[in-house]
């Protein structure tokens, strides 16, 4: 949207139309307040009830709100706010985002392809630190600041004060700037009061098991919330991408439908940061040893993540189309302490696709 690449109007994924054909029926502007899991039915914030015989939680969460932004720090998650943040472009000129992040690096390129100044405030020193490779994460903060961005770093902020149109943020370390809009992307926050309501296990979201069903028979969980088992990369994971909740959903459907089929899907990703994107897949944390594989350094390539000698995950840098081949390196556990046998893979990849 903030790219122009597509109206307001063409982002519904379904209309009411296909609801009713599918013989759907929607209750809207309807919370649901508490599960009775025992009982088999949901109560929702008029005492209305609705009972089931499989219960589906995709509650996700919501954006975690700035202690003492209240009026003052907008956020981006739903469509209301993309709405709100279109209608401010008219007035204001100046944006200040908290959080070197997804949402904050995606959010920081919209606007400035709006032609409004922009500031990053965050706590590190580089965008995305805790997914890239630090000497790529240095090359997209430079490459933002290259484009006009702001950066305001290590700072956290510490209150917020309205000033005339303007909001004024005071950080930790007792320095002020001000914007005409502050918006916050400092993660999310669990909707997990149905889930407890329930008796469910929690803990980083609902605990699911491999057909994502929680850890009470008849009731599952997909989307953010869901802490699953990923059996390609040995441990148990909560993600917050489009790709995994859309294919959650499609197993947990089945599976309440009596499937039994285990979710051994491996996830992506994607980003876009202005002429720079990626596509990802499996494990990626800049904690991880990486080993990198350039067409053209920083521009075009692929960085492998490894553990415990193994492949875990495989960033795509301007690198499209190869994501079930990605997906395949992962889950043949291709060994990572073979440097001749890992190199020759990804340089056969970089050489012959891509673009």
């Amino acid at each position: 949207l903030l790219w122009g690449k597509k109206k307001f109007d063409q982002i519904n994924v379904f209309d009411k139309a296909y609801y009713e054909t599918q013989k759907v029926a929607l209750h809207l502007g309807a919370k649901a307040a508490r599960v009775d899991a025992a009982g088999s039915f949901v109560l929702d914030g008029n005492g209305r009830q609705y009972g089931y015989s499989k219960l589906l939680i995709a509650t996700g969460g919501s954006s975690r709100p700035m202690p003492g932004g209240e009026g003052l720090v907008h956020y981006y998650r739903t469509a209301q706010d993309y709405l709100k943040l279109a209608e401010s472009f008219s007035k204001v000129q100046d944006y200040l985002i908290i959080g070197g992040g997804f949402i904050g690096a995606e959010l920081a390129a919209g606007i400035l392809h709006q032609g409004k100044k922009v500031s990053i405030l965050m706590r590190g020193t580089q965008l995305l630190s805790n997914v890239f490779p630090a000497d790529l994460a240095d090359f997209v903060t430079d490459f933002y600041r290259q484009k006009g961005m702001a950066f305001i770093t290590g700072e956290d902020p510490d209150s917020f004060h309205r000033n005339g149109e303007r909001v004024e943020v005071r950080t930790k370390s007792g320095k002020t700037f001000d914007a005409g809009w502050v918006t916050a992307g400092i993660g999310l926050e669990l909707e997990h009061q149905l889930a407890q309501s329930a008796g469910l296990k929690t803990g980083n979201g609902i605990v699911v098991d491999e057909f994502l069903e929680t850890s009470h028979p008849g009731v599952f969980a997909a989307g953010d919330i869901a802490y699953f088992p990923s059996r390609v990369l040995g441990e148990s994971m909560r993600l917050e991408h489009r790709d995994n909740a859309e294919a959650q959903g499609r197993f947990a459907g089945a599976n309440m439908a009596g499937a039994r089929k285990p979710y051994d899907y491996l996830p992506f990703f994607y980003s876009d940061l202005f002429e720079l994107g990626f596509e990802a897949v499996g494990k990626l944390d800049s904690r991880m040893e990486t080993r990198a594989f350039w067409d053209d350094p920083f521009r075009k390539g692929i960085v492998a993540y490894l553990e415990s000698d193994r492949v875990k995950g495989l960033l795509l840098w301007n690198k499209w189309d190869n994501v079930d081949w990605a997906r395949k390196i992962i889950a043949q556990q291709t060994p990572a302490g073979d440097a001749a046998q890992l190199e020759r893979l990804l340089r056969e990849k970089t050489t012959v696709s891509g673009g």
